[in-house]
This record gives structure tokens, C-alpha cells and sequence, in this order.
């Protein structure tokens, strides 16, 4: 009987050690199913971050891509209209001295006056044919360069083929607004859709939905689509 009962008691001292050293195995599993989820927890937190901070370089490029080209647009215009007046500037003097050589020629008398006059007549005139020839060709630069006009004169400033964003020379202050969507009028690319994703007063970037962004260039074209309710 006593070695019965020392067995006995010996297998509850084992069952209490195996007792024991489960509950602590259940401890240490419920830390680290804790580590875990904390862990898990922190990574979602940290993916997140990286999704906020991935929007926000993206946007930080476009807004610099758009506000490059806007700045680099207004430069342009504005270079552009003060050769244009410079131009128109010594068209104007050229004409005037003409008349002021005109006016010393008709103080003249004789055969000289008619002489002098057709000489100077001569040049002027191939003086002049070179300012028109200029001018054309001044004019179909800045055409070419700005691309055909729409009727409210939207046009694609730049094409970001890395984020696949194109901005567009219209924001708030000419009507635009998020989710507008637009359409190239003209050129290889005609009838390619795009919709505004971001809005500035004077530009926006829009994303296209339809077509191919590489057919789209600065200069290209675009018209309104109005999308019934």
C-alpha cells in the first residue's frame, strides 16, 4: 500500500509540474500572440504612413510639374508679347522714318528728287517685305508652339509619364473642377479622355481614362465633356 500511495503521490507532483509548465506555456504564447498583434498593428500603421506619404511626393510632383510649366507658360507669354510689340514697335518707326525721308524728298526739285525717290522706295520695300516675311513666321511660331486653341483655350501644359498625371492650363478660375472630365480635340490623340483630380486656381492635373497617354503633349488641345445627370 505505500507504494501505491508514493506512486500516487508521485504522479500528481507530475501532473501538477505538467499543469504548471502548460499554463506557462499558454503565458508565453498569449505574450506572444500579444507581440504579434502589436506587431501586426504597428506594420498596418507603417504601411499606412507609406501610402499617406507615397500620395503626398506624388502630389508635391505634380504641383511642382504644374506650377514649372504655368511659370515657365507665363514667362513665355510674356517674352511673346513683348517681341511681338518690339516688333510692331519698329514697324511703326520704320514707317515713320520713310515718311520723314518722304518729306526731305519732296523739299527736293528736279530730275534728283525722282531719283532719290525710287531708290529709296526700292529699299524700304525690301526692308519691309523682310519685316512681313518675320512676322509670319513669328506668328506661326507661337502658334505652333501654343497649339490650336479651343474655344475657351484649354490646352495640356505637361505630361507626367511617371505618375501618368497631365496638367492642364485652367483651374478654379476658369471653371474647372474636380472630376471634370475633358477631351483632346485634335491631333493623334483626339478623343482621349481625362478627368481633373486636382485643382489650383490657374492649373490643374488630370489623369486619362481613355487613349493613350503618350499621344498627349504640351500644346495639345481640349474641350469640355458635359456628362448628363
Amino acid at each position: 500500500m505505500r507504494e501505491v500511495e508514493l506512486a500516487r503521490e508521485l504522479a500528481e507532483e507530475e501532473a501538477l509540474a505538467a499543469t504548471a509548465a502548460l499554463i506557462r506555456t499558454e503565458q508565453t504564447l498569449d505574450t506572444i500572440r500579444s507581440r504579434l498583434a502589436t506587431a501586426q498593428a504597428e506594420l498596418t500603421e507603417l504601411r499606412d504612413q507609406l501610402d499617406v506619404i507615397r500620395v503626398q511626393m506624388a502630389s508635391l510632383l505634380v504641383n511642382e510639374e504644374v506650377v514649372s510649366e504655368a511659370q515657365a507658360l507665363v514667362r513665355f507669354v510674356k517674352e511673346a508679347d513683348q517681341a511681338k510689340a518690339a516688333f510692331h514697335q519698329a514697324y511703326e518707326d520704320l514707317l515713320a522714318c520713310r515718311r520723314h525721308w518722304e518729306a526731305l524728298l519732296d523739299s527736293l526739285a528736279g530730275p534728283d528728287r525722282k531719283i532719290y525717290q525710287e531708290q529709296l522706295d526700292a529699299k524700304l520695300d525690301l526692308v519691309f517685305v523682310s519685316l512681313q516675311r518675320a512676322e509670319q513666321y513669328f506668328n506661326s511660331k507661337e502658334s505652333g508652339r501654343h497649339g490650336a486653341a479651343t474655344d475657351d483655350g484649354l490646352r495640356v501644359l505637361n505630361v507626367n509619364d511617371d505618375l501618368e498625371v497631365v496638367a492642364v492650363n485652367a483651374g478654379h478660375k476658369q471653371g474647372l473642377r474636380i472630376g471634370q472630365v475633358l477631351s483632346v480635340a485634335e491631333g493623334r490623340a483626339k478623343g482621349a479622355v481625362l478627368r481633373v483630380i486636382e485643382i489650383r486656381p490657374s492649373v490643374s492635373a488630370a489623369i486619362i481614362q481613355s487613349g493613350r497617354l503618350r499621344h498627349l503633349a504640351p500644346g495639345t488641345p481640349l474641350i469640355r465633356v458635359v456628362v448628363p445627370d
